[in-house]
């Protein structure tokens, strides 16, 4: 009997040894929240699982956001999975946990082996929970990546950020003088993010456009923060007018210009026949068209102004009514390069003449005074007689004629023939 018991406790030794020397294990992973199915190898090991030609066992999982899909190639009967090899259980990977992991999934978990048990063919099995090594495979919880791509600061060198940052605003200006050739750009982004597009950037006169681009740590989220350096002055696309006069004398505007206000009237003469705009652009690009300015009727005149920013996506329209009277306007406008004008006489040309005779008197008046001759004195009179006389006395004596009385001349008669402006020589009247 002792004999007996003895042989039976040294075979249980020996099978428990040789079964204690077969491991099942279950490979470790990672998984996310909601993810789609991943797998976890079953293995076995040990020199004694080659006499065994059925492998039985349940599976589970400790989480409750997580469960088995299947085991393959295993057969699922009765609650359990079972594989089979007619030749001898072997060595090595023997099947695969497909599993899955669902919504609010936040922390590790086990897949579980139990009630795992060695079938011979005689149908004789072991229980291997109590005498076969069993490793469960430990899942690791990948918390998933984030998916926000955004700064927490955004800072510049040079200039004002306009409006100030916010991380949920993605375009912003900044005005700088034209002695300002480079700026510094500096960004941090949340954690886990990575952003590109900061440091040192060379400016040129005009617009500059900085861009830095956040990439979410899924690396698949992305945003743009977009700055824009403006460099010297730079006129931004508007169709607004800046300023505006009219040219032509006489002609009022009303009320008086304001950029955002688009109705006007002008009152004007009828000898006005087209309105001199004078005006100055926000947009110096902007393109203006002209219409209905000219062949004004009496009455109301309608001309409007339509201006389009440079970008073509604003247009204003500004209207004038322009009001033509009876009256004509006296003078004509000359337009200088400025806004200065020039008046010139239109009619009533009289006035021009009356200048131009007063100005002749005048001058006349003044040689007449400056070059007259000066009155001579009693003596030198009586000096200038006597010369006179003498000088006739030396004509005649000259011209070798006598000096005759009249009465010498009374019995001659004279001919109503004789024409009064005729010359005859004294002779003729000799005795």
């Amino acid at each position: 009997m002792k004999k007996k018991i003895i042989c039976l406790l040294i075979s249980f030794l020996v099978f428990a040894c040789t079964v204690d020397a077969a491991v099942i294990q279950v490979s470790s992973g990672q998984a996310k929240a909601s993810e789609a199915e991943k797998e976890a190898t079953i293995e076995l090991s040990g020199t004694d699982i080659k006499d065994y030609v059925k492998l039985e066992f349940r599976a589970s999982v400790s989480s409750e956001k997580a469960d088995i899909v299947k085991v393959t190639p295993f057969d699922f009967k009765d609650g359990k999975y079972v594989y089979t090899d007619s030749e001898g259980l072997k060595e090595g990977i023997v099947g695969t946990v497909i599993y899955r992991t669902y919504d609010g999934l936040d922390a590790d978990f086990t897949i579980n082996l139990g009630d795992v048990r060695l079938y011979k063919e005689d149908e004789s099995y072991i229980d291997v929970s109590n005498s076969v090594k069993v490793v469960n495979g430990n899942i690791k919880y990948i918390a998933p990546a984030s998916t926000e791509a955004y700064l927490t600061s955004l800072t510049i060198s040079q200039g004002t950020l306009s409006p100030e940052f916010d991380k949920d605003t993605f375009e912003y200006e900044v005005n700088v003088s034209d002695k300002i050739q480079t700026i510094n750009v500096n960004a941090t982004a949340v954690k886990g993010a990575t952003r590109t597009g900061t440091g040192n950037k060379s400016l040129v006169l005009g617009e500059n456009t900085i861009e830095i681009v956040v990439t979410a740590e899924d690396k698949e989220t992305t945003n743009t923060y977009k700055i824009v350096v403006n460099r010297g002055e730079v006129s931004k696309p508007s169709a607004l007018i800046k300023e505006l006069k009219i040219n032509n004398v006489g002609c009022k505007l009303s009320p008086e210009f304001d950029s955002k206000n688009n109705k006007y009237t002008i009152d004007a003469s009828k000898d006005i026949t087209k309105i001199s705009f004078n005006y100055t652009l926000i947009d110096k690009n902007a393109e203006v068209v002209e219409d209905g300015n000219e062949e004004f009727t009496e009455g109301e005149n309608k001309v409007t102004l339509t201006v389009t920013s440079s970008d073509g996506e604003e247009t204003q329209v500004y209207e004038f009514i322009v009001n033509v009277g009876e009256e004509e306007n006296t003078t004509k406008t000359v337009i200088s390069d400025g806004d200065d004008t020039i008046e010139t006489p239109k009619s009533k040309k009289w006035i021009l003449y009356v200048i131009i005779v007063a100005v002749v008197f005048v001058v006349s008046l003044v040689t007449f005074l400056l070059f007259r001759k000066k009155k001579p004195k009693n003596d030198d009179k009586d000096k200038t007689d006597n010369n006179i006389e003498e000088a006739k006395t030396n004509l005649y004596e000259e011209e070798k004629t006598t000096t005759y009385d009249l009465k010498t001349f009374k019995d001659v008669s004279y001919n109503d023939d004789l024409e009064k402006t005729k010359e005859y020589d004294i002779n003729q009247f000799r005795s």
